[in-house]
């Protein structure tokens, strides 16, 4: 049967993925899906709810334990909000508890992160897928039924044949008991175990789905409900008391403490005891065989993960090295051509700068006297000659001073004899006009 088209799609960005981690996780994605259909089927079959938190719980509506229902969780409508979808009210449902990885991990021989990773990627394609809105796809989950994409809407829809071997199982008329000696040969592979060839109850209706859950069948007698008791393996030592003990057709096993030193056997009781104890311990070595294998190639993956991690831990501590040593080899040789610049700057800068003077002479006391009364004789001459232009520059102001006085003396003379004529003009000038205008009366 070839893989679903989902599948391959997520196999194919785990293959293309930069982390080494994912890229392990590829080759198991399959392995993985398979062994979460399984586990889920296991534990409707159990009548036990399943919660995963990445996609969303299977459970029963409450009351009818063979109507089994399906509600998309919030993280994953939260993480695709564009996703169109319906669901029953979550208050008609039975709680159930979160699924257990370990479970999975250990039946697809993987670890336990990368079962839970492989899941979560699984699960974020399928969201991706949905939200796009441009593809049609149904992708089968064991045997429980599909998941079926059609654009933005996203629907889980219950195998009818899953929900009739649901109803069977939790709906049987009459369960035959077996016996301890029966339940015992059937836990050594001596004998068939009787709920293998237990027969199947058909329906009368068919399972109908509405939504994302299925209803109940509606059937005409109403059929009393048996509880399944899960029955522990038990170990080949108390095989061997149990198969001691075993008399008539309703045997008693004992405690430990309680089993006699030397138990009667009769001669089938010893046949079918030595046969017990035998494929008990063979199946038990077996058993503890796988186990060591597995355990080795778990340790051979770790090592072999290990020693990845530390090659790439190495590999970047060696390029931050190195470079480190070329940045710091590049700033050192950068830090010595500023200071040659420098002192090569300097070195100019100093020779422009010097300058040779000329040593004073050596004179003696009396030169020295004599020098000092000449430069005396000098300075009194100066202020003489400052005392001197002093005077004379006060004598021209004062000259200046008295020029400008005597120019404005004079202007104003003129000024008041041009008025005083001005007015004699008028006064004549009014006159005349006056003796003329009196003359013409």
């Amino acid at each position: 049967m070839a893989p679903p088209g989902l599948l391959l799609e997520c196999q194919k960005q785990l293959e293309i993925s930069t982390f080494e981690y994912n890229q392990s996780l590829a080759q198991h994605v399959f392995c993985v899906w398979q062994s979460l259909g399984k586990y889920i089927e296991m534990q409707l079959m159990q009548s036990k709810a399943s919660f995963l938190p990445v996609f969303g719980k299977f459970t029963f509506l409450k009351g009818k334990v063979n109507a089994p229902a399906f509600l998309f969780s919030d993280k994953f409508l939260k993480s695709f909000p564009r996703i169109v979808t319906k669901r029953p009210l979550p208050a008609l449902t039975v709680h159930g508890a979160d699924t257990n990885y370990s479970t999975i991990a250990a039946d697809a021989n993987v670890m336990k992160d990368q079962a839970q990773s492989i899941i979560e990627a699984i699960f974020k394609t399928i969201g991706e897928a949905t939200e796009s809105g441009v593809r049609s796809a149904r992708l089968a989950f064991g045997n429980l039924g599909h998941i079926v994409i059609e654009g933005k809407c996203i629907h889980f829809r219950f195998d009818s044949a899953f929900v009739s071997r649901l109803g069977g199982t939790n709906n049987s008329i009459t369960k035959a008991v077996p016996t301890t000696l029966e339940t015992l040969e059937a836990m050594a592979g001596l004998r068939e175990s009787p709920s293998i060839n237990k027969p199947t109850p058909v329906l009368k209706q068919p399972a109908v789905a509405f939504n994302n859950y299925l209803q109940e069948p509606k059937t005409e007698v109403k059929i009393k409900q048996v509880e399944k008791r899960k029955t522990k393996r038990p170990s080949p030592q108390l095989v061997k008391c149990a198969s001691d003990s075993i008399v008539g057709i309703t045997p008693t096993i004992l405690p430990r403490f309680l089993i006699p030193d030397h138990p009667r056997a009769s001669r089938a009781t010893s046949v079918v005891q030595n046969l017990i104890v035998e494929q008990a311990y063979a199946r038990l070595d077996s058993e503890i065989q796988a186990h060591n294998e597995r355990k080795a190639a778990l340790e051979r993956e770790y090592e072999a993960r290990a020693y990845n991690a530390e090659i790439r831990t190495l590999k970047h501590r060696a390029e931050k090295a190195i470079s480190q040593r070329d940045t710091s080899a590049h700033l050192t040789q950068q830090v010595s051509e500023k200071l040659a610049r420098e002192e090569q700057a300097q070195a100019i800068q100093t020779l422009d700068l010097i300058t040779i003077l000329p040593q004073p002479r050596i004179r003696s006391k009396s030169e020295e006297k004599t020098r000092k009364a000449h430069l005396m004789q000098q300075l009194h001459d100066q202020v003489k000659t400052k005392n001197a232009r002093e005077d004379q520059r006060q004598r021209v102001q004062r000259d200046e001073e008295r020029f400008f006085l005597e120019n404005v003396h004079r202007q104003d003379e003129v000024e008041k004899k041009e008025a005083a004529e001005r007015k004699q003009l008028e006064k004549e000038t009014l006159l005349k006009e006056w003796s003329r205008q009196m003359s013409h009366k």
